[in-house]
């Protein structure tokens, strides 16, 4: 089965240079919540992958981590959506878990049955698409967030540019024909 994963902020949410430290610092950007909608509605799953090293810094705690969490996830589906698994590596600076490894993207693998070359990643770092190279999946790079800055040093390990998450779910769903999945929405979060 083939899934879409998603760096969080910067790409679903705003970036912050602090961290998002609570839920009222999480903010949607615009359109993502309608990407997340299109996607489920091809039948894929939809899986976060973000680096959480703010938690390992002492510039967010756990408790918080996961109440911006149920805050994204509440917000999501109360407007239809629905996000298969969010996986979060909160360690800095070496971990198997932490973009570019792949050490998530092989969990979500394992743990959900994903193939990883039929897969694709939308991220706004350098680090999302060589995540996303190692471990083959087509590779979307976003302009949000980070995307503009990173933009020469990503663009040529990414697949695809594109403005925002809604124009990059536009290009799966040009290149996807939908299949058939029970696409649901978890409120657990796995921290790696």
């Amino acid at each position: 089965m083939k899934a879409v994963f998603l760096d969080c902020n910067g790409v679903i949410s705003e970036e912050r240079p602090d961290y998002i430290k609570n839920p009222d610092e999480f903010i949607f950007l615009p359109g993502s919540i309608d990407a997340i909608k299109l996607i489920n509605a091809l039948g894929l799953p939809v899986i976060i992958v973000s680096n959480q090293s703010g938690v390992a810094r002492g510039r967010i705690s756990m408790r918080n981590l996961k109440a911006i969490h149920a805050k994204m996830i509440s917000s999501i589906v109360s407007e239809g959506g629905a996000i298969t698994k969010t996986y979060y590596c909160i360690h800095y600076p070496d971990c198997e878990y932490r973009k570019p490894r792949i050490g998530m993207l092989m969990k979500a693998s394992k743990d959900l049955g994903i193939g990883l070359s039929d897969s694709f990643f939308i991220g706004d770092k350098t680090s999302d698409m060589k995540a996303a190279n190692a471990a083959g999946c087509t590779a979307i790079l976003v302009t949000t967030g980070h995307g503009t800055e990173q933009r020469q040093s990503a663009e040529h390990l990414a697949d695809f540019i594109d403005t925002d998450i809604l124009a990059a779910a536009r290009r799966i769903a040009a290149m996807s024909p939908a299949q058939s999945s029970n696409v649901t929405s978890s409120k657990d979060c796995i921290v790696v």
